[in-house]
């Protein structure tokens, strides 16, 4: 990788990654969204739990952290290997405020776990997660039985749990996995037969984990994936884990293998669920040569390779169904749309508003700095492709998947772009200038 870096009189790196072509093979680190879960299900079950390939994100280390100051016993054997000893879900106390730094994953599944806990605990964050709502998540808890107080709506949260919940008949005001799991786990310890339904599917992780460590008290109604019922409470089986490689990391990579001439790029061990490679079927659709041969199974989770090629991209229709299983790519395809061909053109994301950043926000101020000519919607955006950018200063609102859609952007138009900072890569991705050097040719 030919890479240029520079400061400018207002003391702001100005980038130039200089890639002609991406090949060879790669085995990312573990996927995030079940790296969540398998700390705190190993944290609930039974006895001594073992997990391997970890990523060291940010993120990971905030669930991590905060399991550690509940009590959880852990043995780390290795880089990313750790031994986890559960005691059924018999949490301590924590003496100080639980930092879930910028994860929102952390913080809102945590409310969950914390729900049947009787004993009260802080939840606090950054200013990017004490910006984001937290009350679509009290609101039900309180009606398990839960003490539960937010900050207009937001972190600090403070929760007092219950020993003798009850169980909830709820469905989901909108489709989101973290809303989904604080609810299931709080079920699980819950006295009695809970119902949780969401309107859309979303990621289902948390679902596929629990329906191999407490079999028989979780099960789901698969004529429509979206209706979970739980029985407790209950007690998980303790487990051995290989976490799959993380496919929203590949995605930047998958990015650039399709639009870098002479290009390709085998992904080895990849998260095969297929509510986190919807942006693959995506791709496809829109040209993309992709290959996906599944290898194995862990832990139900279905693995595999994913080999991509060089590819004249079209625009292609979005359904509104598909959005929460794109959540985390939006911001990169409208990117990569801008090489692609037709008319980009996305509705029904609103939920973008509630990430890390306002993301729906930061992409379109971003293309409009970059000079591309759009529409905007309450709920989403439009433009003309392909759309010629130009070299400026751009704003990632310190959001790790805004930074690195940008850093694609700058590669696939050769543009010199002028980033605030590069520390939000740590929070899922640290390792992506490894790989861009790894793999540029």
């Amino acid at each position: 990788m030919n890479a240029t870096f520079s400061t400018n009189q207002n003391k702001k790196m100005v980038v130039n990654l200089k890639i002609k072509s991406l090949k060879g093979s790669v085995v990312l680190p573990g996927d995030k969204s079940i790296a969540h879960r398998a700390l705190i299900h190993a944290s609930l079950a039974m006895g001594d739990s073992s997990i391997s390939n970890l990523p060291v994100s940010r993120d990971i280390r905030a669930t991590q952290s905060a399991l550690k100051k509940l009590g959880v016993p852990m043995r780390q054997s290795a880089v990313g290997d750790l031994v986890i000893m559960g005691s059924g879900g018999e949490l301590a106390p924590p003496d100080t405020p639980i930092d879930c730094m910028n994860s929102g994953t952390t913080m809102r599944l945590l409310m969950g776990v914390l729900a049947s806990c009787p004993f009260e605990s802080n939840l606090v964050g950054d200013e990017s997660l004490s910006k984001r709502p937290m009350e679509r998540i009290a609101k039900p808890l309180r009606t398990m039985g839960v003490e539960i107080s937010t900050t207009d709506g937001r972190a600090p949260v403070k929760i007092t749990g219950n020993l003798k919940l009850n169980p909830i008949n709820y469905e989901l005001p909108v489709a989101s996995a973290q809303l989904k799991s604080a609810l299931i786990y709080a079920a699980l310890f819950a006295n009695g037969q809970s119902v949780i339904i969401e309107p859309q599917l979303s990621r289902d992780h948390t679902e596929i984990a629990l329906e191999r460590i407490c079999p028989g008290n979780f099960k789901r109604e698969y004529s429509d994936a979206r209706t979970n019922i739980i029985n407790g409470p209950v007690e998980l089986d303790s487990f051995e884990t290989t976490i799959p490689s993380d496919p929203s990391s590949a995605a930047y990579l998958v990015a650039l293998a399709l639009l870098l001439p002479d290009s390709e790029i085998t992904f080895h061990n990849l998260l095969l669920n297929p509510c986190r490679i919807k942006y693959l079927d995506l791709l496809h659709q829109m040209g993309g040569d992709i290959e996906i041969t599944q290898t194995g199974n862990e832990m139900g989770e279905k693995v595999g390779d994913v080999i991509v090629r060089s590819s004249e991209l079209h625009c292609v229709d979005i359904l509104s169904d598909d959005i929460p299983l794109l959540i985390d790519e939006i911001p990169l395809l409208a990117m990569i749309s801008t090489k692609a061909k037709g008319r980009f053109e996305i509705k029904g994301a609103e939920e973008l508003r509630y990430k890390e950043s306002d993301r729906l926000k930061a992409t379109i101020e971003n293309f409009r700095l970059l000079g591309v000519d759009l529409w905007e919607f309450p709920d989403g955006l439009s433009f003309d492709c392909p759309a010629r950018l130009e070299s400026v200063a751009v704003n990632t609102y310190s959001d790790h998947r805004i930074l690195m859609s940008l850093m694609v952007v700058s590669i696939i138009h050769n543009l010199d772009l002028e980033f605030e900072s590069f520390t939000n890569l740590d929070v899922s991705f640290p390792e992506f200038p490894d790989y861009l050097a790894l793999l540029s040719r």
